[in-house]
This record gives structure tokens, sequence and C-alpha cells, in this order.
């Protein structure tokens, strides 16, 4: 069941944050503070860190997902630091999918503290 705190990170477009632990369940929402890397599969960023994007001719033909006002796109990678480290992907849109080695209670603790 979805607390009220899950619904607001799903409007806000944040990724559900997975335990390896417990894979089963989502026990964090992370949204984007500027922190995160996001690795474009098909472009990478530029010399300067900017991040360059580039599109087909028909976006609707792509898989994508949204992570805060990001579209990821499929094969597409994000790394989130804060407050924990996690990879994520664009696996099952609409949202990306992150896994991160911290142990599932401790994901609760910090997202209902």
């Amino acid at each position: 069941m979805c607390s009220a705190l899950c619904y607001k990170a799903l409007n806000d477009r944040c990724a559900p944050l997975y335990a390896d632990e417990k894979p089963c369940c989502p026990a964090y929402f992370s949204c984007p503070d500027g922190t995160e890397t996001i690795t474009r599969s098909s472009n990478p960023s530029s010399a300067d860190g900017t991040e360059t994007i580039t599109r087909s001719s028909n976006p609707s033909s792509d898989v994508s997902c949204k992570f805060g006002d990001h579209e990821i796109m499929a094969g597409d990678e994000v790394v989130l630091k804060n407050p924990f480290l996690a990879t994520c992907k664009c696996a099952v849109p609409p949202l990306i999918t992150c896994r991160t080695e911290v142990p599932y209670g401790t994901l609760l603790r910090k997202y209902y503290s």
C-alpha cells in the first residue's frame, strides 16, 4: 500500500529505490537534487561536462522514463549520490528504477524520518 509520501514522490516523478537484499518493494524514493549523474547511451556528455541529448526524428517510438524534469531513455544510466549511492535505469517506464546495496531497513528509516 502506498502512503501519502509515496503518492507525492510518484507525482513528482521521483525514482523508486530498491535494496539488493529485498528487490520486491521500493523502500525509498529519490528525487532529483542536482547531484545525480546522467550518462546517455547514445551520446556521452561533452568534455566540459554539459549534457548533450539527441533524439530520434520520431520520439514517440523511443522508450523513455521520467526522473523529475529529466527524460531518461532506455539504455541511459543515472547514478544517484544523495542520500544513498544507487544506479538507475529506464527498465519499466514511466519511472526509472534504482538499485542500491544499502540495507532495506536503513532505506525505510531514512524515508520515514
